[in-house]
Formats: C-alpha cells, structure tokens, sequence
C-alpha cells in the first residue's frame, strides 16, 4: 500500500498606496463703491459729528461710521493667479530658497488697477497699461486691519484692502488688479508683484466722482 500526501500554502500581500499632496491659491476681488453725492454727504455730515479728520479723504470708515451703503459692490471669484514672482515671495519668506524676503506688512504692500485685457500668465511682472490716470493707481494698504495675514486659520488667507480715492481714477474701464510690494502710492509697480487678475467684463469705470474700497483676498489650501 502507498500513500501520498501534497500540501501547498501560499501568503500574499499586495498593498497600494497613494499618497498625494496638492496646494492651490484662489482669489476673490472685491470693489465697494461711493459716488459724488455720498461723499459731500459724509463730509457734511463730518462736518458737524467730527468723528473724522475733516482734512482727510472720506474713506470705507466714514461711509460705514455714518451707516451709508456703497450704491454698487462688485465681487469677483477666483479671479486671479499667483505669479512667477509671487511664488518666489512666498518660498524665500519661508526661508525655502536659502533666503528671507521682507514680508508684507502695514508699510509694505498695495493693490492696483489697470485697464489691460490681455489674460493673466504666470510670468506677469505688471499690470498691462498703467497709462492715463490721474493720481495713483497703485494705493498703500496702510496699516491694520487694512492689511490682515491668517495663516493659522483653515484655510490661510492673506487680504489686502486699498481705498481710490476721487484723485485716484483713469476714466476707463478697469479690467484687471494686482497687489505688490511696494511702500508707497504710486503708479509704477514694485517688484515683485505676487498675483495678478484680469476680467473681460470689467469692474466698472472709476472716475473722479466715485471712492472705490478695493479688497484683494488671498486664500490657501
């Protein structure tokens, strides 16, 4: 008699694993606006409250002191890309590149307009045209809370906020914004300028009868 006995076993493991991490930056623009009448208004009105330096341009804080509402918000959803620039601002800050570039901070960064229509790309250095204003279409943020960083918050944001005052304006169409790193109004751009929007349907027209409050808002994921 003959036995025969076979065992076989087998074990196996397959594992797989995607691990994948993505960063992203989306824009909102956003443009409340006063016009002539508003203005005199809130400078009558200044007159006899004095809640504000009368030798001043009347700004968001005077028209929301005195309750009164912007006739038009604009607002634009991710609107705008960080540029070549930008990027190069955001890692040498960090320390990534070997080097520390100067944050922003309440003296150190602004937003302006242009009246380009070319789409934004990432090697923009500019906004398209700056030609033809009067006054200054780049405008300091200022101090706090004008300029507010929130990089703990989920998700970090960055927001920029700039007052066009009447002497501020181009009377066209503005179709584009940008925010850089300068520290002072003007109507050059400073190097580096960190993102860049552009919209074919324009943010209306800004003339000497208008106050624009401009707010440019960063976010993170």
């Amino acid at each position: 008699m003959t036995d025969y006995g076979i065992a076989t076993e087998r074990l196996g493991i397959d594992v797989t694993t995607h691990l994948m991490e993505g960063g992203r930056e989306t824009g909102s623009f956003r443009i409340e606006k006063w016009d002539l009448d508003q203005i005199s208004w809130a400078r009558d009105r200044n007159a006899r409250d004095l809640a504000f330096n009368p030798a001043q341009e009347p700004d968001k804080h005077w028209f929301r002191a005195f309750r009164c509402s912007p006739f038009e918000i604009v607002q634009d959803e991710d609107c705008n890309l960080i540029t070549t620039a930008g990027w190069g601002q955001c890692l040498n800050t960090s320390g990534w590149l070997g080097s520390a570039g100067t944050p922003f901070s309440a003296g150190k960064g602004r937003i302006g307009l242009g009246i380009g229509s070319t789409a934004a790309t990432y090697s923009d250095v500019n906004l398209t045209t700056v030609t033809g204003w009067t006054g200054n279409n780049w405008i300091l943020c200022g101090a706090p809370p004008t300029y507010t960083a929130a990089v703990s918050a989920t998700p970090a944001t960055m927001v920029f906020t700039a007052t066009f005052s009447t002497a501020s304006y181009n009377a066209s169409a503005i179709t584009e914004f940008a925010v850089d790193s300068g520290t002072s109004s003007g109507t050059t751009v400073t190097v580096p300028m960190v993102n860049h929007g552009v919209n074919g349907g324009g943010y209306g027209t800004k003339t000497s009868s208008q106050t624009w409050n401009t707010t440019a808002t960063l976010t993170f994921t």
